[in-house]
């Protein structure tokens, strides 16, 4: 995306703030009213302006239902007036100091708004954008090949590179790597990671906050009731888990990514202990409600849930393992059907994953997770006129969720972009917020 469009703004997880990019701003005096400033003279390449014309089109246009776009509830009863050129004016239904974060995740690349209205059925395969580079090909599940756009905005220094060419590789993407088939790779998967650092390549990481985790479906038995969740989380023993599947990545101790103003204020989850863990088992038989539940995984989970349900039948807790495809491991979480689900669940920006996550009212919710703390912390969060404020409403935060255990962490899981040494120039730059800016990207040599 963002070889072929440049964002708007961007995030930045070291200082947990937005700032811009291709827009010159994006301010509010008091989180209701929102002010766009565009910078002036930057075009799509197909010679069409990008301005508040432009980008009003862009976001007006993923409420349309026929689109089914992920981004609609960022939209959903924003109105937008064009105030000049290069100047848009939001207004949102509530306030929300923190809609620039959703800027940022949802709403932050427009594609050309006369590419789109002449082909809008066929826009996904012939996009425009304004970013430093132009598609000049697609061979469908083969590879992609851009050309540099000869009149990008940031002056005629960028981009670095004259070409890029996005090619598939299914089986050994880090050995392509390695042997000089490929300049880069993006992984977060542990066996290519071991596999780049057997080869010696040049890892430039970013954080990222969730991971893999067990998470509970807490609107339905046997893990609406927090007994069920702590019982099973207090089982569970990363260091095992690791080590039945071989991976070196550090233990996931909170959602909160490392390296982050939140960090050290997170509340870390607990170790094991098999003790407490029996005695809630216990006291929940007691109660006529037995721990037996269905651990939903995909294909390639298999490992990772048969593992854990060795660990929890030692306390007394019948987990059955319930292998999908991918088909039915989507439909299980887009209707809630599932009792605990094994998967990767991650976001840069907790502003907007975590409130996705863990709103009541929020779509994307598929814990089925309600506490009214937790919807209050929220609140406070978007209407924090201070940092201090945010800071304490995510303390809040913080401590409810640790309490109430909707999930199970595994470890963390950052994403790499992986290069020989001394080939690839820029990518601490370009990829730390985990969106690779390709402006930023030159090559030294073969």
């Amino acid at each position: 995306m963002s070889a072929l469009y440049d964002p708007l703004v961007t995030y930045d997880p070291k200082s947990a703030t937005v700032k811009p990019h291709l827009a010159k701003s994006l301010t509010t005096r008091d989180g209701t009213v929102w002010l766009l400033e565009l910078r002036p003279g930057v075009k799509f390449t197909d010679g069409t302006a990008l301005d508040s014309l432009a980008v009003k089109f862009n976001w007006e246009r993923v409420l349309d239902p026929a689109l089914n776009s992920p981004h609609a509830e960022a939209m959903r009863s924003v109105t937008l007036n064009v105030v000049d050129e290069h100047t848009l004016e939001i207004r949102l239904p509530r306030t929300d100091r923190t809609f620039d974060h959703q800027v940022a995740q949802e709403l932050t690349y427009v594609g050309s708004p006369d590419a789109i209205r002449r082909d809008s059925a066929g826009f996904g395969q012939k996009p425009v954008g304004a970013g430093p580079f132009k598609l000049e090909s697609w061979a469908r599940d083969q590879k992609q090949e851009f050309v540099r756009n000869p009149n990008y905005w940031q002056g005629p220094d960028k981009p670095l590179l004259d070409k890029l060419v996005f090619a598939v590789e299914p089986n050994t993407p880090t050995m392509a790597v390695a042997q000089n088939r490929a300049d880069l790779n993006f992984q977060d998967s542990e066996r290519e990671l071991r596999q780049a650092r057997d080869a010696g390549l040049a890892m430039s990481g970013t954080p990222n906050a969730g991971g893999p985790m067990l998470a509970f479906n807490s609107g339905a038995a046997p893990f609406d009731d927090i007994k069920a969740r702590q019982a099973v989380a207090w089982t569970l023993d990363q260091k095992q888990l690791a080590t039945a599947l071989g991976t070196g990545n550090e233990p996931a101790l909170t959602v909160v990514p490392t390296g982050t103003p939140l960090y050290a204020q997170a509340p870390r989850q607990p170790a094991p202990d098999l003790a407490k863990a029996q005695q809630l088992a216990t006291e929940l038989r007691v109660a006529g409600k037995p721990l037996v539940f269905t651990m939903t995984c995909s294909q390639r989970q298999r490992e990772a849930c048969e593992a854990m349900q060795a660990m929890l039948k030692a306390a007394q807790i019948e987990a059955t393992v319930d292998i999908k495809d991918a088909n039915a491991y989507n439909q299980a979480l887009a209707t809630r059907s599932y009792q605990a689900v094994w998967g990767y669940d991650s976001g840069a920006d907790l502003d907007v994953w975590l409130a996705g996550l863990t709103r009541s009212n929020s779509s994307s919710n598929y814990l089925q997770y309600r506490s009214t703390a937790v919807d209050g912390a929220w609140e406070t969060i978007r209407t924090a006129a201070t940092p201090e404020a945010k800071a304490a409403g995510y303390r809040t935060l913080l401590d409810t969720l640790a309490a109430d255990t909707p999930w199970w962490l595994f470890n963390q899981m950052p994403r790499y972009a992986l290069a020989r040494k001394d080939t690839v120039t820029g990518l601490e730059a370009a990829f730390g917020d985990g969106v690779m800016r390709w402006d930023l990207v030159g090559r030294t040599k073969a």
